[in-house]
């Protein structure tokens, strides 16, 4: 079993200290050689913080030290016998690894001080998109050891000077801004609602409202802060008003007339999730119409049978960002389908054992991570496969004693 404490941070600089110094290395060479920030590099040999699993065998790799530091962390009695590792891990288990890395990946600055993540998990700078949703995962998994203030200024500093926060290159984009809004109200960051939402209701333009993605982010974000502001009631409308006549949600609404959207169990998920946020939040706003949206929907979605394929969609840029072409954006349909099920359909047990497992079948147990197909490792991923294991959890505990436990998998 995996030790944790101060005591063991510091037993482990100790380690790691004697065995860079025997190799004859710098702390900036080993920190290139990991690409990792010295800073972070620092905070190892200082005790102050362990690296991940991942980062622990690539130093025990680098310094040939024949897996003496990861021993450290995990000694192996040699007189017990080893026990088979469990097919499927345990929440706690994914839940710690996870808040492990988002410790361990985070941007720092030269100080030390903590920035942000970087999309992917990669060397790129800290990214509002990133960060925030760095943040709503901290406060799912409870990681220990950030300094939540300092992340909160970083990343409200990362505002463009227009007002808002864009992604990769784009100014002001409304389901950006929204999530970096939400984030900051998480963890009682520095955030002007005031003047931030008449910012939100202008990037959110007419043609973002046609987008079932951006409308679906910028209500799940925005129903908890101002439940009763226009632009919440304008998305509970879009939303309503870009539904299919199967009750389902396409991509985005059809420009043309007589042109049908193909239906999406991807963008059906996210907007029940907006929706049963709204309501959740105690939203009024044509409440029978959807109440009747969100049976219709999640009647659909239990109908559905694959739920394994991720999908890619492309967002047009507004007109103030013509240059930067298409954003590229996927989505985690297992872990969004699950996630939607459970909150408003958790006896369509049939359906949601499907979606975990499809969420599960994405999630590689070596790196502690969930993946798209290439290998990418995105934030927000972890992010929605963290929230679906939650969800399921919560549900397996409240559910009423005659109904069967859901299982992790």
């Amino acid at each position: 079993m995996t030790r944790g404490g101060p005591e063991l941070a510091e037993e482990f600089a100790r380690a790691l200290r004697r065995l860079r110094l025997a190799s004859g290395m710098t702390q900036q060479a080993v920190a290139d050689a990991l690409s990792v920030r010295r800073p972070t590099f620092t905070q190892w040999e200082s005790g102050r913080y362990l690296p991940s699993e991942r980062n622990i065998a690539a130093l025990d790799d680098l310094l040939r030290s024949d897996g003496e530091l990861a021993r450290v962390v995990d000694p192996q009695p040699s007189t017990v016998a080893a026990t088979p590792e469990p097919t499927t891990p345990s929440a706690y288990e994914v839940f710690r690894r996870v808040g492990r890395t988002l410790v361990d990946e985070m941007a720092r600055d030269d100080d030390g001080h903590p920035v942000g993540w970087r999309r992917d998990f990669g060397q790129r700078p800290a990214s509002p998109l990133s960060t925030a949703t760095g943040i709503r995962l901290l406060t799912i998994v409870d990681t220990p050891f950030v300094d939540l203030g300092r992340l909160g200024r970083s990343l409200a500093a990362m505002e463009d000077s227009s007002g808002g926060w864009g992604a990769r290159g784009f100014r002001g984009r409304p389901e950006v801004t929204a999530l970096v809004m939400d984030a900051l109200a998480r963890i009682g960051g520095p955030l002007d609602l005031d003047r931030l939402v008449p910012i939100l209701d202008r990037q959110t333009t007419a043609r973002s409202l046609g987008q079932v993605h951006v409308t679906s982010e910028v209500l799940r974000s925005l129903a908890p802060l101002r439940t009763d502001a226009d632009l919440t009631k304008r998305a509970v409308h879009a939303l309503l008003g870009t539904r299919l006549e199967n009750g389902a949600w396409p991509e985005k609404r059809a420009t043309r007339s007589g042109i049908t959207p193909q239906s999406s169990p991807a963008h059906t998920a996210r907007a029940v999730i907006a929706l049963r946020t709204y309501c959740d939040c105690g939203g009024e706003e044509e409440a029978t119409e959807v109440g009747s949206a969100l049976d219709e929907a999640t009647t659909w979605l239990a109908g559905q049978q694959d739920f394994y394929y991720p999908v890619r969609e492309n967002l047009e840029p507004s007109p103030e960002d013509p240059e930067y072409g298409d954003l590229e954006i996927r989505h985690f349909t297992g872990a969004l389908v699950a996630q939607a099920l459970l909150r408003h359909r958790p006896t369509s047990r049939t359906a949601i054992d499907a979606a975990v497992d499809a969420t599960w079948q994405h999630y590689w147990r070596a790196a502690g991570l969930w993946a798209w197909p290439n290998g990418d490792t995105p934030i927000w991923m972890q992010h929605e496969g963290v929230l679906a294991i939650l969800l399921l959890l919560q549900r397996r505990h409240h559910a009423p004693p005659a109904e069967p436990a859901i299982p992790l998998r």
